[in-house]
């Protein structure tokens, strides 16, 4: 056992350091002198006879083998290597051996002729197109070198030997020096490369991850029926036989399949459903479990032969599964913010998640790629707080349903509060989305004061499920306690509620929350014209649960004042005066007002002017009926808080426009009078006779400007009766203001890096729009921009001259 041991090191040792051609085995020192003279003409005769010189490979096929090895040549073979073997020719020894001295003379003949051949095939990169043929050729070669290096043994050195002694080991013997000799004198790396690409294309065939046809059937995919598999396997089959299917053909094969997988978890399954529709992970796992196992196994018994190689397969099903499950879980992940912001149609998308999320490693990794695509695609100043809204409500809905125990929302979301509760207008945003109304059926958009998400979501919720967090961290009478999940944070505190109002509540501050909603509600109930209130009962309960009555009592009499405004108008409209001043009043215009008390409200806009005579005829009556109904309490109005729904009747078109009091106090000043002539103001004039603010007068003249009813020319403003008459009343100028003149002071710049950064943001995360949308929501983004359209379409063509935007029907978007 020892001595093969060591001849077995030596033969390693040999196929690394190879020894010189010259220290050749040489015939042993034997007995008497007639003895030895008899043995060393054995040897002669036996290397002559077995030696191979520089015969190539066509020759021998040309002469055959039996021509070239023909007893005949040498009538004293048999009888010279009878003797030899009488004297220990099947020895271990190395001196004196013929079969280590014709190892030796077959490497000798491969180095210095059979090489060349395959140097010539191999020594510059093989195009990926002739890999299966050079590696075909020189298998070829190979098997050829084989059966000439064997034929002399099996033919005539075995068979003699088998009557002294067993040959097994010495054929194995052979056999093995020969693999180490190809292995060791031939590019391995490159036929590894080679045979790797190989592997992959047949693999890439079989389970067609070249071609789109579709979802193909899990039947399909049989590599016993595939002429391309078959050809591969003889090949492996081939490297197998000459010694080149070893350790390093393994290698590349893992290699190779490790990247067949992956190609074909993202062509056949997430690029073939880039929207996540469909749960891949089911087929998938069949198709780990039935088509990829055959492919292997097929392949490794063509490489190895062994008889537990199926058995080693089967085991290797389970971490073929997580792998694939793992591939197909991180190319979801890369695309988890257009699944949650598309989550209707991405149900199935989510789901693969699920189901890849299931250790801690897989959950941090899912943590950190989506908290870096909400950097980058949502936390920044291009993108709308409405928008930021919208999608955190996607990111609550969404991670519900991945991780109902909170732990990975509670991750998420962290960051998602910490911006929000930087953007001023975050409180107010919710407030007003809170209140909107919301008719089913119809579309409902997303404006910059109001999020459409919020309005669906508090219009479904069902307020008797609103529950009020519990004061305490331990509520000791809750029998379904259950602790925290082990891959909580220290700081984690599971939801009181699960709905979404409740997350999005926590967005900011409770005072910030109760200052805005003291104030917003207030301006909201004055503008409702309904009496049943039903979103704002619902906004009071849901704040009343999260942050308890006493805070919010001043809002329950603001909503109390509207119902006693309700039910004390009716019978004030009914009264003798009221109905008087209605009848002498031309046209009986509509008249709505709202009775509040003077306390609890938030500071309401005190500015009293000259309302037109009907409306303050109308207002007139209203107060003498209400002295009737309420005998010890007085009015005061407060006309800056009205609205009116102007109509205005010009030659060739009608305006109608909803506008405050004081809008439509200016634009009747110009029809007040007979005069057939165009009727013109200035800022001044307006402003003394109405005994209104200059402010109020310039921004209700700006108004009706835009509308293009008023044309100013020099601080005067005229009726604009036609159109047509337009471009004959000479260029048009902006409003003057009636301030006190200042030094002048250097005009902005609306072309900075800040204002660039903002629009590529903006068209980045929304693609092309139109001017009037990246105007308003710069205005919205940076209180500082004060520029009008024009000034920032200059900057948008700058851009545009500067290669950064196009301009594609009236909508600018990126340069690609």
């Amino acid at each position: 056992m020892g001595e093969h041991v060591r001849n077995m090191e030596q033969t390693i040792f040999q196929s690394v350091f190879p020894p010189s051609f010259e220290l050749r085995p040489s015939p042993e020192s034997i007995g008497s002198p007639s003895a030895q003279a008899e043995y060393m003409d054995a040897w002669s005769t036996a290397t002559r006879f077995l030696e191979l010189g520089d015969i190539s490979l066509g020759a021998v096929e040309s002469l055959g083998y039996a021509a070239r090895w023909n007893s005949d040549r040498f009538p004293d073979f048999e009888a010279a290597l009878q003797t030899l073997t009488s004297h220990g020719l099947g020895s271990n020894q190395d001196e004196g051996n013929l079969i280590e001295w014709y190892c030796f003379e077959v490497k000798r003949h491969f180095v210095t002729v059979i090489r060349p051949i395959l140097e010539s095939e191999w020594q510059l990169n093989v195009p990926c197109g002739e890999a299966f043929t050079v590696l075909k050729r020189t298998v070829t070669i190979l098997t050829a070198a084989k059966d000439l290096y064997m034929y002399p043994l099996l033919i005539h050195v075995f068979p003699i030997m088998d009557t002294y002694m067993s040959t097994n080991d010495a054929r194995q013997k052979v056999e093995n020096r020969l693999h180490a000799i190809f292995s060791h004198h031939l590019p391995t790396k490159r036929i590894y490369d080679a045979l790797g690409f190989v592997m992959y294309s047949t693999g890439c065939e079989v389970f067609r991850t070249f071609r789109d046809h579709g979802q193909p059937l899990l039947s399909d995919y049989d590599p016993v029926r595939n002429e391309s598999f078959q050809h591969m396997s003889e090949l492996v089959h081939g490297l197998r036989e000459v010694g080149l299917a070893g350790r390093g053909a393994q290698v590349a094969f893992a290699r190779a399949m490790d990247k067949l997988m992956g190609e074909f978890v993202i062509g056949q399954w997430v690029e073939s459903d880039p929207y996540g529709q469909r749960h891949m992970t089911p087929a998938l796992i069949r198709w780990i479990e039935g088509a990829f196992p055959t492919f292997m196994k097929q392949v490794l018994v063509n490489m190895a032969d062994g008889s537990n190689i199926v058995s080693e397969t089967d085991q290797e099903i389970v971490k073929w599964h997580e792998m694939a499950v793992a591939r197909l879980g991180k190319a979801r992940v890369k695309s988890l913010f257009d699944f949650i912001t598309h989550l209707d149609v991405s149900t199935g998308g989510l789901m693969d998640i699920k189901d890849y999320i299931a250790t801690p490693a897989t959950r941090s990794q899912l943590t950190a790629s989506f908290s870096q695509q909400l950097s980058t695609r949502l936390l920044h100043a291009g993108t709308a707080t409405t928008r930021i809204l919208d999608v955190y409500i996607y990111i609550v809905r969404a991670f519900k349903v991945l991780d109902p125990k909170g732990v990975l929302l509670d991750r998420i979301t962290r960051p998602v509060r910490r911006y929000v509760r930087d953007r001023n207008d975050a409180a107010r945003v919710i407030i007003w989305s809170l209140l909107a109304e919301v008719n089913h059926g119809a579309p409902l958009e997303s404006t910059p004061t109001m999020s459409s998400e919020i309005a669906r979501e508090i219009n479904s919720l069902e307020l008797e499920t609103v529950a009020i967090a519990p004061v305490e961290d331990v509520d000791w009478d809750n029998m379904t306690w259950m602790p925290d999940p082990i891959d909580a944070t220290p700081d984690y505190k599971k939801p009181a509620s699960e709905d979404v109002i409740m997350h999005l509540l926590g967005l900011c501050e409770r005072e910030v929350f109760i200052d805005e909603v003291k104030s917003i509600l207030g301006e909201h109930l004055l503008r409702v014209e309904g009496g049943q209130f039903i979103n704002e009962t619902r906004l009071l309960k849901l704040f009343t649960a999260r942050f308890g009555a006493d805070k919010l009592q001043a809002c329950e009499v603001m909503l109390k004042d509207m119902e006693t405004s309700r039910k004390l108008t009716w019978p004030i409209v009914r009264t003798e005066a009221y109905r008087a001043a209605s009848r002498s009043t031309p046209g009986r215009p509509r008249f709505k007002t709202h009775i509040v008390s003077s306390f609890f409200w938030p500071q309401l806009l005190q500015e009293v002017f000259d309302i037109p005579q009907p409306v303050d005829r109308l207002c007139k009556g209203f107060e003498q009926g209400f002295k009737k109904v309420k005998p010890n309490r007085r009015l005061k109005w407060l006309p800056a808080l009205g609205r009116v729904t102007v109509e205005l009747e010009l030659k060739d078109r009608r305006v109608e426009e909803e506008v405050p009091t004081w809008n439509a106090t200016v634009i009747n000043a110009f029809g007040s009078t007979n005069s057939t002539a165009p009727v013109s103001y200035t800022v001044e004039q307006l402003a003394e006779d109405l005994s209104m603010k200059p402010f109020f007068v310039r921004a209700a003249l700006t108004f009706w400007a835009a509308k293009n009813v008023l044309y100013e020319r020099n601080g005067t403003f005229t009726v604009i009766e036609s159109l047509n008459d337009y471009g004959n009343l000479g260029p048009s100028q902006p409003v003057q203001s009636v301030q006190p003149a200042e030094p002048e002071e250097e005009k902005p710049n609306v072309d900075t890096p800040v204002h660039r950064q903002m629009i590529l943001a903006m068209l980045t995360n929304h693609g092309g729009l139109p001017i009037e949308r990246i105007h308003m929501m710069l205005k919205v983004v940076l209180p500082t921009f004060t520029f009008d359209a024009d000034e920032l379409g200059h900057l948008l063509v700058t851009m545009i001259g500067d290669e950064i935007l196009v301009n594609q029907g009236g909508l600018f978007s990126l340069k690609r």
